[in-house]
């Protein structure tokens, strides 16, 4: 949650490759398109979207970080308690620059916890005796949320820590259209009527590939966050992500070159920006 000054900028910069073919699809194709056709720009150039990106990497995220015994919520639910607790913090910091007193404070977050549903949470904070507003904050951090995932890549009440990049082929490519039958899962056999056509983009096309990471130092800090996304990153580059549509008949996996990727970090001090830039294979082999 740590917005309140720029520290650090991280920059992963490289490429990706699809190694099957993948369909990033913008839906049902119009006048002159095939059935499916993929995602393209205003200059007709297909390309990966990066909220597309963020998605799969955000999934893939939370499957490690459970993997790792971290409390990982659900984005989902309507109840959300990462984005409740994460609410409850903002209240408790706006009262406090108002000069309202703590114990005026605390009543406010157990209330805002009973209206949304969470009459154990509220009890909970009633029955306990806070310091200060520090004290009430990391508790509620601590026990509540959010957890490690909206702390990473944000969630309805706090922003994301990285930025994704649309990412565009590094050479032209023209897509390939395909025609295939819908089968009737009763009969075992091509469903009639249902035939549909779609577009692809070949196996082995580069992507450029960047993220920008925010107060999050890849380098230097080894907090749990840190710890996640280097995961992350060498999962890329060893085992890749699927993307897009018809992933379960193998469509859509993309891996990261670690040999055209580099890692720039840059510090704010004194309003001086310093940067450095490592190349990805040297710095995965520190972590």
């Amino acid at each position: 949650m740590n917005f309140g000054a720029l520290k650090t900028i991280t920059d992963i910069e490289g490429v990706l490759v699809n190694e099957t073919p993948i369909h990033i699809g913008k839906g049902a194709g119009g006048l002159g398109e095939v059935d499916l056709p993929v995602e393209k720009d205003i200059n007709n150039r297909p390309y990966i979207p990066g909220s597309s990106i963020k998605g799969s990497l955000r999934f893939l995220s939370e499957i490690l970080a459970k993997t790792g015994n971290y409390k990982v919520c659900d984005p989902l639910n309507p109840k959300n308690l990462c984005s409740i607790a994460t609410k409850a913090m903002k209240k408790i910091i706006d009262l406090s620059t108002k000069g309202i007193s703590l114990d005026r404070i605390k009543d406010d977050v157990v209330e805002l916890f009973k209206q949304e549903d969470y009459p154990s949470i509220a009890e909970d904070i009633k029955g306990r005796a806070f310091t200060d507003i520090n004290s009430l904050i990391n508790y509620i951090l601590d026990n509540y949320g959010p957890c490690i995932i909206c702390r990473i890549f944000g969630n309805t009440e706090l922003a994301s820590h990285i930025i994704f990049f649309d990412s565009y082929p590094v050479k032209d490519i023209t897509p390939i259209n395909r025609t295939r039958v819908a089968i009737d899962r009763f009969r075992a056999a091509s469903r009639a009527g249902a035939l549909f056509t779609y577009e692809y983009i070949p196996r082995g096309c580069e992507w450029h590939f960047k993220v920008r990471i925010i107060n999050i130092d890849l380098i230097e800090d080894s907090t749990p966050e840190v710890k996640l996304l280097r995961a992350v990153i060498k999962y890329l580059c060893q085992h890749g992500f699927q993307i897009g549509g018809m992933k379960t008949i193998g469509l859509g996996f993309l891996k990261l070159n670690p040999e055209k990727t580099s890692v720039k970090r840059c510090v704010i001090e004194n309003l001086e920006i310093k940067c450095i830039t490592y190349d990805l294979v040297k710095v995965i082999n520190e972590w």
